[in-house]
């Protein structure tokens, strides 16, 4: 897995916030049908996020209900009806497109806000496969473009709801195919062939009566491998940063594993993906595995002087006591050739 060390985010330009209005309103006349476009925002990407829906002067709802104080209600959920000539959908494409503030979405024009409220609302629980109630955060399009590919015709009948398309910024490649700025990607779940999917086009059969309209998003192995992927990036990449920060003389060292090289942040993911197989757990724990592994080479527990280190890494210790053990005899060892 190749994993970039650095992302270069660029706002659209005003070409390309006219492009993105564009094809917001366009998609019904391409369908030849009157539509409404929402914009669903994660307040928690930005602290300005509530300031400027509440300046908008446009239709808008949060998606918590009930009495928030001011802290929860800057962090909740908003959807937001947008107009094609208003200042704010401008505003939010240029600030919001490229940092993941939400998705922009589009519905039959008789479709109300406070039905798309709804519809957000009871997506936004998802239930388990143990039916431990969880909060599923599909508005972030990191989230969302990442469960797509995994959901079933079905699931997506339900993600979607009232939504004819779903739009967001930031391409990316899933599988070898490049997602555009509006691709809806999925799996189909009879042949498991990568789609683009058009709800209004193939799905406007009724529900099954075995798939209840109402229910809550139901959460499958599939849908958690996905969650907990994008959970070990984000820990590895605050790792990396604080491995970067303690040793800066390794950054624009190379790694040779097999007849391949790697970059450092490419060879500290393949180390971290063995780090997780030995249930390290903890930055620290890493941060020492890390060191241990450019120190002393790939795979250096297989070495013959360091075969104890495996036999400590595949123990059933505690992660922090097997860490420590090694480091205490990597220490040891270390004044043993000093003084001999």
């Amino acid at each position: 897995m190749s994993i970039k060390s650095k992302v270069h985010i660029l706002s659209p330009d005003d070409s390309q916030v006219d492009a993105l209005i564009g094809k917001l309103w366009s998609s019904g006349g391409e369908k030849n049908i009157s539509q409404n476009v929402y914009v669903i925002l994660d307040g928690a990407k930005s602290p300005s996020i509530l300031r400027m829906v509440n300046n908008s002067g446009l239709e808008h709802a949060c998606l918590f209900a009930g009495k928030l104080s001011y802290t929860l209600l800057r962090a909740a959920p908003h959807v937001v009806k947008l107009e094609i000539a208003h200042p704010f959908t401008r505003q939010i494409i240029q600030l919001g497109w490229e940092n993941n503030w939400g998705i922009f979405v589009t519905t039959l024009s008789d479709t109300t806000l406070s039905a798309v409220r709804n519809h957000c609302r009871r997506i936004a629980k998802a239930i388990s496969p143990t039916g431990k109630p969880l909060y599923f955060r599909y508005f972030d399009p990191s989230v969302l473009w990442e469960i797509l590919p995994v959901c079933s015709v079905e699931e997506l009948q339900l993600l979607f709801g009232p939504f004819v398309n779903v739009l967001s910024g930031k391409s990316k490649e899933v599988e070898g195919k490049i997602v555009t700025y509006w691709s809806n990607l999925y799996r189909d779940s009879q042949t498991f062939q990568l789609c683009e999917y058009d709800p209004l086009k193939k799905y406007t059969m009724a529900l099954p009566s075995s798939f209840p309209y109402q229910r809550h998003f139901q959460l499958r192995k599939a849908h958690l491998d996905v969650f907990n992927k994008k959970s070990d990036l984000a820990f590895f990449k605050v790792i990396y940063k604080s491995y970067r920060r303690t040793y800066r003389q390794t950054a624009g060292q190379e790694y040779v594993v097999g007849r391949q090289t790697y970059n450092l942040v490419n060879y500290l993911w393949l180390c971290y993906s063995y780090g997780s197989a030995f249930n390290l757990k903890s930055a620290y724990n890493f941060m020492v595995f890390f060191r241990l592994c450019c120190q002393f080479g790939w795979k250096f527990w297989e070495q013959n002087e360091y075969i104890w280190l495996k036999q400590l890494l595949e123990s059933d210790r505690p992660a922090e006591v097997r860490i420590a053990k090694i480091e205490r005899r990597l220490s040891a060892q270390l004044v043993d050739r000093l003084w001999s």
